[in-house]
C-alpha cells in the first residue's frame, strides 16, 4: 500500500490563475500548505 503525501508544510504550484485556479487556491488552502505559487501569463 502506498503511502499518503501531505500537503501541509509543502509549496503548491498552479498554472493558470483564471477562475478555476483560483477556485483550487482557495480549496487547497484548508490543507495547510506553506506556500501557494501560481502563475497565469495575462494575470498579474
Amino acid at each position: 500500500m502506498k503511502s499518503v503525501r501531505r500537503i501541509a508544510a509543502h509549496t503548491v504550484g498552479i498554472t493558470g490563475f483564471g477562475d478555476i485556479g483560483r477556485a483550487v487556491a482557495n480549496r487547497i488552502r484548508g490543507f495547510g500548505p506553506a506556500k501557494i505559487v501560481a502563475h497565469h501569463p495575462y494575470v498579474h
